[in-house]
């Protein structure tokens, strides 16, 4: 998708944690009105370019829950989005319902999300295939500048228990986005 624009402004959502149904809790938090809210706001303070949602779009990933996510973003959204998973989705449930693909062009910026989920496992990796496939998007792009989405950081946040979920093939993922200076940064989910 190819958005012309001089000025981007991107909202990131993630670990949405959504449940499929509407009486569900997740420590006492409906994390659906928690997620009403924050889109409320967020849209309320300026209308994006885009939204990404950095994953654990899921707290129980099933087929129901996938598409009451997509319900509750579009009462508040119906322009671009990338949808990648976290820790906690199911790679294939999540691809039947999410919206775009796996990149969008906004003027001179391209952002690419990048798979460093494993269903079941609560760290983070990027394949081999997926290390691949970004190697060959920055390659083909012709895209002034990029910004690399994913679910798990590359580098410890100084929390312990989300330290041991970062992406344990960090270093070859680092080393892949500092050879190419049109790499801006990279963004995450997972820390919250």
């Amino acid at each position: 998708m190819r958005i012309a624009s001089r000025s981007i402004f991107l909202l990131q959502i993630t670990d949405l944690h959504l449940l499929p149904d509407r009486a569900g809790r997740l420590l006492g938090v409906d994390t659906a009105a928690s997620l009403d809210a924050v889109l409320h706001a967020a849209m309320a303070q300026r209308v994006p370019a885009a939204v990404i949602v950095t994953g654990d779009i899921a707290h129980t990933p099933l087929p129901n829950t996938y598409a009451r996510a997509r319900a509750l973003l579009s009462q508040h959204w119906d322009g671009p989005c990338l949808w990648l998973p976290g820790n906690h989705d199911v790679g294939t449930e999540l691809a039947r319902v999410a919206p775009g693909g796996r990149d969008l062009t906004m003027g001179d910026w391209n952002v690419v999300a990048i798979d460093t989920h494993q269903d079941g496992v609560e760290a983070g990796a990027v394949s081999d295939s997926e290390m691949r496939v970004l190697r060959d998007h920055l390659r083909a792009t012709s895209a002034r500048n990029i910004l690399v989405v994913g679910h798990h950081p590359p580098l410890e946040v100084g929390t312990p228990w989300l330290d041991r979920g970062r992406i344990s093939n960090a270093a070859a993922l680092l080393e892949l986005l500092t050879a190419d200076s049109r790499v801006k940064g990279y963004v995450c989910g997972h820390v919250h």
